[in-house]
C-alpha cells in the first residue's frame, strides 16, 4: 500500500510533468516565452499536497478505509473539474493550478488501483 511519503513524490513529479508540458506548449506559440520557474514549483507542490487529499479526507486507519473520495467516481468528477467547459471562464494561471491540483489528486487514485484493494466504482 503506498503510503503518505510515496503519494507525495507522486503529485511532484506530476505536477511538475503536467506543468512543463503546459509550458511547453505555450512555448511552441510564443518561442520567445521564458520557462517559468516559479509556476513550476507552485504547481509542483500543489500536486504533491493535494495528492495526500483522499488520506486526509478518509484517514486510513484500517484496511477498508478507501471509501467514496477514493472512488472512480470522484476520479471523474475531479477530471471534470480540471477540464469541463466551465474552465474555459477561468484565468490562465487559475486553470494550471487547477490543473496541478487535480493531477495531483488523480495520482493518489492511480497509485491506489495498484494495490491489491484496488478502489472501488462509487
Amino acid at each position: 500500500m503506498p503510503n503518505a511519503k510515496q503519494h507525495v513524490i507522486a503529485g511532484l513529479a506530476v505536477g511538475a510533468v503536467v506543468n512543463s508540458a503546459i509550458q511547453w506548449l505555450d512555448r511552441v506559440d510564443d518561442p520567445n516565452k521564458p520557462f517559468d520557474w516559479g509556476e513550476l514549483l507552485v504547481c509542483s507542490i500543489a500536486a504533491g499536497a493535494a495528492a495526500l487529499l483522499p488520506d486526509i479526507l478518509e484517514p486510513a486507519d484500517g484496511p477498508d478505509h478507501r471509501k467514496f473520495f477514493h472512488s472512480l467516481t470522484v476520479a471523474g468528477l475531479v477530471a471534470h473539474a480540471i477540464s469541463g467547459k466551465h474552465t474555459e471562464n477561468y484565468s490562465e494561471p487559475a486553470c494550471r493550478l487547477l490543473a496541478a491540483l487535480g493531477m495531483g489528486y488523480l495520482s493518489h487514485i492511480a497509485l491506489d488501483c495498484t494495490t491489491p484493494a484496488a478502489i472501488d466504482l462509487v
